[in-house]
Protein backbone atom coordinates (compact mmCIF):
# COMPACT_ATOMS: atom_id res chain seq x y z
CA UNK A 1 0.00 0.00 0.00
CA UNK A 2 2.78 2.40 0.54
CA UNK A 3 4.43 2.13 -2.49
CA UNK A 4 1.29 2.54 -4.22
CA UNK A 5 0.75 5.83 -2.32
CA UNK A 6 4.10 7.09 -3.40
CA UNK A 7 3.03 6.33 -7.23
CA UNK A 8 -0.29 7.64 -6.92
CA UNK A 9 1.40 11.00 -5.62
CA UNK A 10 3.88 11.04 -7.95
CA UNK A 11 1.44 10.64 -10.63
CA UNK A 12 -0.98 13.19 -9.92
CA UNK A 13 1.93 15.55 -8.89
CA UNK A 14 3.54 15.04 -11.92
CA UNK A 15 6.39 17.41 -12.78
CA UNK A 16 4.36 20.35 -11.09
CA UNK A 17 6.12 19.90 -7.84
CA UNK A 18 8.99 18.47 -6.54
CA UNK A 19 9.08 14.87 -5.00
CA UNK A 20 9.91 16.70 -1.25
CA UNK A 21 6.53 18.04 -1.49
CA UNK A 22 5.12 14.66 -1.08
CA UNK A 23 7.35 13.90 2.17
CA UNK A 24 5.68 16.77 3.68
CA UNK A 25 2.49 15.58 2.70
CA UNK A 26 2.82 12.52 4.25
CA UNK A 27 3.81 13.75 7.46
CA UNK A 28 1.53 16.41 7.43
CA UNK A 29 3.64 19.38 7.59
CA UNK A 30 1.92 22.27 8.65
CA UNK A 31 2.01 24.79 5.83
CA UNK A 32 -0.95 26.13 3.77
CA UNK A 33 1.41 24.87 0.77
CA UNK A 34 1.31 21.38 1.79
CA UNK A 35 -2.61 21.64 2.54
CA UNK A 36 -3.38 23.66 -0.63
CA UNK A 37 -1.28 20.90 -2.71
CA UNK A 38 -3.30 18.21 -1.20
CA UNK A 39 -6.38 20.03 -2.01
CA UNK A 40 -5.22 21.02 -5.68
CA UNK A 41 -4.26 17.59 -6.59
CA UNK A 42 -6.68 15.53 -4.88
CA UNK A 43 -4.50 13.85 -2.48
CA UNK A 44 -6.28 14.76 0.92
CA UNK A 45 -6.51 11.14 1.85
CA UNK A 46 -2.62 10.76 2.55
CA UNK A 47 -1.95 14.04 4.27
CA UNK A 48 0.07 13.53 7.43
CA UNK A 49 -0.83 9.56 7.25
CA UNK A 50 2.80 9.18 8.25
CA UNK A 51 3.93 12.00 10.71
CA UNK A 52 7.81 9.28 11.60
CA UNK A 53 8.84 9.19 8.43
CA UNK A 54 12.39 10.22 8.27
CA UNK A 55 13.41 11.91 5.27
CA UNK A 56 16.50 10.36 4.76
CA UNK A 57 14.91 6.90 4.43
CA UNK A 58 11.92 8.39 1.93
CA UNK A 59 14.81 9.35 -0.11
CA UNK A 60 16.39 5.97 -0.39
CA UNK A 61 12.33 4.77 -0.99
CA UNK A 62 12.43 6.99 -3.85
CA UNK A 63 16.04 6.25 -5.01
CA UNK A 64 14.80 2.07 -4.82
CA UNK A 65 11.65 3.57 -7.56
CA UNK A 66 13.62 5.41 -9.84
CA UNK A 67 16.48 2.14 -9.76
CA UNK A 68 13.49 -0.33 -10.62
CA UNK A 69 12.33 2.09 -13.22
CA UNK A 70 9.24 2.34 -11.85
CA UNK A 71 9.69 6.42 -12.13
CA UNK A 72 11.92 8.80 -13.58
CA UNK A 73 13.15 11.62 -11.44
CA UNK A 74 13.97 15.10 -13.27
CA UNK A 75 17.05 17.28 -12.18
CA UNK A 76 14.53 19.50 -10.32
CA UNK A 77 13.35 16.79 -8.26
CA UNK A 78 10.47 16.42 -10.06
CA UNK A 79 9.15 12.87 -11.13
CA UNK A 80 6.87 11.08 -13.25
CA UNK A 81 5.62 7.65 -13.61
CA UNK A 82 7.41 5.39 -16.30
CA UNK A 83 5.45 3.43 -18.28
CA UNK A 84 5.99 0.55 -16.05
CA UNK A 85 4.78 2.73 -13.35
CA UNK A 86 1.74 3.41 -14.73
CA UNK A 87 0.88 -0.12 -15.18
CA UNK A 88 1.91 -0.97 -12.02
CA UNK A 89 -0.66 1.57 -10.92
CA UNK A 90 -3.35 0.54 -13.11
CA UNK A 91 -3.31 -3.20 -12.00
CA UNK A 92 -3.32 -2.39 -8.07
CA UNK A 93 -6.32 0.11 -8.60
CA UNK A 94 -8.57 -1.72 -6.25
CA UNK A 95 -5.84 -1.51 -3.45
CA UNK A 96 -6.56 2.56 -3.68
CA UNK A 97 -9.70 1.99 -4.10
CA UNK A 98 -10.00 0.37 -0.98
CA UNK A 99 -8.03 2.52 0.96
CA UNK A 100 -10.22 4.44 4.08
CA UNK A 101 -7.41 7.18 4.59
CA UNK A 102 -8.99 10.41 5.62
CA UNK A 103 -5.49 12.23 6.41
CA UNK A 104 -6.58 16.07 6.05
CA UNK A 105 -9.58 15.30 8.01
CA UNK A 106 -8.59 12.82 10.40
CA UNK A 107 -4.60 13.33 10.82
CA UNK A 108 -4.70 15.37 13.86
CA UNK A 109 -6.77 13.59 16.06
CA UNK A 110 -5.83 9.92 15.06
CA UNK A 111 -3.08 9.41 17.08
CA UNK A 112 -4.63 10.41 20.36
CA UNK A 113 -8.14 8.77 19.83
CA UNK A 114 -6.07 5.08 19.17
CA UNK A 115 -3.87 6.43 22.61
CA UNK A 116 -7.32 6.89 24.38
CA UNK A 117 -8.68 3.67 23.29
CA UNK A 118 -5.20 1.90 23.98
CA UNK A 119 -4.69 2.74 27.47
CA UNK A 120 -8.20 2.76 28.38
CA UNK A 121 -7.90 -1.18 27.47
CA UNK A 122 -4.64 -2.14 29.28
CA UNK A 123 -6.14 0.17 32.14
CA UNK A 124 -9.91 -1.52 32.83
CA UNK A 125 -8.72 -5.01 31.83
CA UNK A 126 -5.80 -4.67 34.56
CA UNK A 127 -7.90 -2.75 37.25
CA UNK A 128 -10.90 -4.88 36.43
CA UNK A 129 -8.54 -8.49 37.10
CA UNK A 130 -7.62 -6.70 40.51
CA UNK A 131 -4.26 -6.13 39.04
CA UNK A 132 -2.99 -2.39 40.07
CA UNK A 133 0.94 -2.56 39.24
CA UNK A 134 1.69 -2.13 35.40
CA UNK A 135 3.45 0.10 32.94
CA UNK A 136 1.21 2.37 31.07
CA UNK A 137 1.69 2.43 27.05
CA UNK A 138 2.51 5.37 26.65
CA UNK A 139 3.57 8.65 28.82
CA UNK A 140 1.09 11.23 27.11
CA UNK A 141 0.39 12.95 30.14
CA UNK A 142 -3.34 14.11 27.98
CA UNK A 143 -4.24 11.13 27.07
CA UNK A 144 -3.38 10.01 30.82
CA UNK A 145 -5.64 12.42 32.20
CA UNK A 146 -8.82 12.37 30.10
CA UNK A 147 -8.38 8.10 30.69
CA UNK A 148 -7.82 8.38 34.29
CA UNK A 149 -11.48 10.76 34.28
CA UNK A 150 -12.89 8.48 31.97
CA UNK A 151 -12.27 5.50 33.78
CA UNK A 152 -13.35 6.80 36.72
CA UNK A 153 -16.91 7.73 35.16
CA UNK A 154 -17.25 4.02 33.83
CA UNK A 155 -15.82 2.32 36.81
CA UNK A 156 -18.89 1.72 38.56
CA UNK A 157 -20.39 -0.37 35.34
CA UNK A 158 -16.67 -1.36 34.76
CA UNK A 159 -17.95 -4.85 33.32
CA UNK A 160 -20.71 -3.91 31.43
CA UNK A 161 -18.20 -1.02 29.99
CA UNK A 162 -15.72 -3.72 28.79
CA UNK A 163 -18.61 -5.74 27.27
CA UNK A 164 -20.15 -2.77 25.10
CA UNK A 165 -16.46 -1.93 23.85
CA UNK A 166 -15.57 -5.16 22.96
CA UNK A 167 -19.04 -6.01 21.46
CA UNK A 168 -18.82 -2.22 19.08
CA UNK A 169 -15.16 -3.11 18.14
CA UNK A 170 -16.28 -6.73 16.62
CA UNK A 171 -18.68 -5.14 14.53
CA UNK A 172 -16.15 -3.05 13.16
CA UNK A 173 -13.91 -5.39 12.95
CA UNK A 174 -16.16 -7.87 11.32
CA UNK A 175 -16.38 -5.27 8.32
CA UNK A 176 -13.08 -5.22 7.78
CA UNK A 177 -10.46 -7.70 5.98
CA UNK A 178 -9.16 -10.70 8.57
CA UNK A 179 -5.74 -9.62 8.61
CA UNK A 180 -6.70 -5.97 8.90
CA UNK A 181 -8.72 -7.14 12.12
CA UNK A 182 -5.83 -9.40 13.82
CA UNK A 183 -3.31 -6.41 12.90
CA UNK A 184 -5.38 -4.04 15.11
CA UNK A 185 -5.89 -6.18 17.56
CA UNK A 186 -2.40 -7.31 18.20
CA UNK A 187 -1.75 -3.39 18.94
CA UNK A 188 -4.28 -3.57 21.92
CA UNK A 189 -2.86 -4.19 25.48
CA UNK A 190 -4.90 -5.74 28.25
CA UNK A 191 -4.41 -7.84 31.34
CA UNK A 192 -1.63 -11.03 30.92
CA UNK A 193 -1.56 -9.41 26.89
CA UNK A 194 1.45 -7.23 25.52
CA UNK A 195 1.00 -5.43 22.30
CA UNK A 196 3.00 -6.46 19.32
CA UNK A 197 5.39 -3.79 18.46
CA UNK A 198 5.57 -2.09 14.80
CA UNK A 199 8.80 -3.97 14.52
CA UNK A 200 7.33 -7.32 15.78
CA UNK A 201 4.30 -6.72 13.27
CA UNK A 202 6.39 -5.90 10.72
CA UNK A 203 8.18 -9.34 11.15
CA UNK A 204 4.55 -11.48 11.70
CA UNK A 205 3.03 -10.32 8.93
CA UNK A 206 6.06 -10.13 7.08
CA UNK A 207 5.21 -6.65 5.64
CA UNK A 208 7.89 -3.84 5.98
CA UNK A 209 7.56 -1.18 8.75
CA UNK A 210 6.09 1.62 6.21
CA UNK A 211 3.81 -0.89 5.36
CA UNK A 212 2.27 -1.56 8.67
CA UNK A 213 2.38 2.26 9.54
CA UNK A 214 0.48 2.78 7.19
CA UNK A 215 -2.38 -0.15 7.05
CA UNK A 216 -2.56 1.10 10.96
CA UNK A 217 -3.64 4.26 10.24
CA UNK A 218 -6.26 3.07 7.58
CA UNK A 219 -7.61 1.08 10.28
CA UNK A 220 -7.85 3.56 12.65
CA UNK A 221 -9.25 6.27 9.78
CA UNK A 222 -11.39 3.86 9.21
CA UNK A 223 -12.53 3.44 13.05
CA UNK A 224 -12.93 6.62 13.30
CA UNK A 225 -15.64 7.48 10.49
CA UNK A 226 -17.20 4.01 11.47
CA UNK A 227 -17.94 5.40 15.26
CA UNK A 228 -18.77 9.43 13.72
CA UNK A 229 -21.46 7.37 11.11
CA UNK A 230 -22.79 5.11 13.44
CA UNK A 231 -22.96 7.11 16.64
CA UNK A 232 -26.30 4.41 17.40
CA UNK A 233 -24.24 1.32 17.29
CA UNK A 234 -20.96 2.91 18.92
CA UNK A 235 -22.35 4.37 21.95
CA UNK A 236 -19.38 3.78 24.14
CA UNK A 237 -16.69 4.20 21.38
CA UNK A 238 -18.11 8.02 20.82
CA UNK A 239 -16.86 8.92 23.84
CA UNK A 240 -13.39 8.52 22.47
CA UNK A 241 -13.73 10.44 19.59
CA UNK A 242 -16.52 13.17 19.93
CA UNK A 243 -14.73 15.95 22.10
CA UNK A 244 -11.83 15.57 19.40
CA UNK A 245 -13.67 16.65 16.40
CA UNK A 246 -12.67 20.09 16.88
CA UNK A 247 -9.64 19.53 15.89
CA UNK A 248 -10.14 17.66 12.29
CA UNK A 249 -9.92 20.69 10.24
CA UNK A 250 -8.15 24.21 11.11
CA UNK A 251 -4.80 24.21 12.99
CA UNK A 252 -4.61 25.64 16.56
CA UNK A 253 -3.00 28.88 15.00
CA UNK A 254 -5.07 29.28 11.82
CA UNK A 255 -8.10 28.68 14.47
CA UNK A 256 -6.86 31.74 16.53
CA UNK A 257 -6.97 33.66 13.68
CA UNK A 258 -10.31 33.04 12.44
CA UNK A 259 -11.32 33.59 16.09
CA UNK A 260 -10.12 37.47 15.20
CA UNK A 261 -10.95 37.68 11.72
CA UNK A 262 -14.71 37.25 13.30
CA UNK A 263 -14.46 40.28 15.56
CA UNK A 264 -13.83 41.98 12.13
CA UNK A 265 -10.12 42.90 12.17
CA UNK A 266 -8.15 43.06 9.18
CA UNK A 267 -5.19 40.93 8.49
CA UNK A 268 -3.12 43.69 9.33
CA UNK A 269 -4.50 43.97 12.50
CA UNK A 270 -4.10 40.07 13.37
CA UNK A 271 -0.74 40.25 12.24
CA UNK A 272 -0.01 43.38 14.35
CA UNK A 273 -2.78 41.55 17.42
CA UNK A 274 -0.54 38.42 17.44
CA UNK A 275 2.88 39.07 16.52
CA UNK A 276 3.08 37.56 13.36
CA UNK A 277 4.36 38.86 9.56
CA UNK A 278 1.10 39.18 7.27
CA UNK A 279 2.58 36.64 5.50
CA UNK A 280 1.69 34.18 8.37
CA UNK A 281 -1.76 35.41 8.41
CA UNK A 282 -2.42 35.31 4.91
CA UNK A 283 -1.78 31.16 5.21
CA UNK A 284 -4.25 31.34 8.02
CA UNK A 285 -6.61 32.83 5.75
CA UNK A 286 -5.83 30.20 3.10
CA UNK A 287 -6.38 27.29 5.43
CA UNK A 288 -9.36 28.74 6.46
CA UNK A 289 -10.85 29.59 2.74
CA UNK A 290 -10.82 25.52 2.19
CA UNK A 291 -13.82 24.82 5.05
CA UNK A 292 -15.49 28.27 4.92
CA UNK A 293 -15.14 29.46 1.26
CA UNK A 294 -18.35 31.12 0.81
CA UNK A 295 -17.39 33.20 4.31
CA UNK A 296 -13.83 34.07 3.04
CA UNK A 297 -13.44 34.62 -0.88
CA UNK A 298 -16.50 37.35 -0.78
CA UNK A 299 -14.41 39.25 1.82
CA UNK A 300 -11.49 40.14 -0.53
CA UNK A 301 -12.38 39.73 -4.08
CA UNK A 302 -15.24 40.79 -6.37
CA UNK A 303 -16.92 38.61 -8.58
CA UNK A 304 -15.02 40.15 -11.70
CA UNK A 305 -11.33 39.82 -9.93
CA UNK A 306 -12.79 36.06 -9.44
CA UNK A 307 -13.62 35.51 -12.88
CA UNK A 308 -10.23 36.97 -14.11
CA UNK A 309 -8.52 34.87 -11.93
CA UNK A 310 -10.20 31.89 -12.94
CA UNK A 311 -10.17 32.66 -16.43
CA UNK A 312 -6.39 33.36 -16.32
CA UNK A 313 -6.41 29.45 -14.75
CA UNK A 314 -7.84 27.95 -17.49
CA UNK A 315 -6.13 29.33 -20.34
CA UNK A 316 -2.66 28.40 -18.76
CA UNK A 317 -4.18 24.65 -17.51
CA UNK A 318 -1.45 24.70 -14.70
CA UNK A 319 -1.76 24.52 -11.28
CA UNK A 320 1.46 26.50 -10.70
CA UNK A 321 1.05 30.11 -9.27
CA UNK A 322 3.74 31.88 -11.20
CA UNK A 323 1.64 30.79 -14.53
CA UNK A 324 -1.45 32.55 -13.54
CA UNK A 325 0.36 35.47 -12.36
CA UNK A 326 1.70 36.03 -15.57
CA UNK A 327 -1.44 36.16 -17.34
CA UNK A 328 -2.96 38.32 -14.62
CA UNK A 329 -0.40 40.38 -13.72
CA UNK A 330 0.01 43.00 -11.21
CA UNK A 331 -3.25 44.03 -10.67
CA UNK A 332 -3.49 40.71 -8.62
CA UNK A 333 -1.29 39.41 -5.81
CA UNK A 334 -0.24 36.25 -5.11
CA UNK A 335 -2.35 35.91 -1.81
CA UNK A 336 -5.43 37.07 -4.61
CA UNK A 337 -4.42 33.99 -6.71
CA UNK A 338 -4.19 31.00 -3.86
CA UNK A 339 -7.89 32.31 -2.86
CA UNK A 340 -8.90 31.76 -5.70
CA UNK A 341 -7.24 28.37 -6.22
CA UNK A 342 -8.42 27.31 -2.94
CA UNK A 343 -12.12 28.02 -3.20
CA UNK A 344 -12.07 27.03 -7.06
CA UNK A 345 -10.60 23.29 -5.91
CA UNK A 346 -13.56 23.21 -3.18
CA UNK A 347 -15.96 23.81 -5.82
CA UNK A 348 -14.61 20.33 -7.78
Amino acid sequence: MFTLIILDCINKLSLDRSISGIYHMLTGKKSVQSIQDAHIFQLTAYFGIYKRLDFAEFERIITVLEREQFIAVSDNYSAVLTDKGKQYVTDKQEILNQVGLKGLKYHRMSEQFLLRLQLFCQTATNLFAGNNSFLAITDNREVQLWVKHFYHETKPDLRKCLDEMYKELKIFLSQIDQRSAELFVDRLTGFKRIALSKEQLSKKYKKSIHEIEVQLTDIVHRLIAFILNNKQVTPFLVSFVDDLKSQMFLTDSASHTYRLYQKGLSIAEIASTRGLKQNTIQDHIIEISYIFPELILPSFLNKEAIETIKSAMNQTNSKRLKDIKALVGDNYSYFDIRLVVAVNQMDK
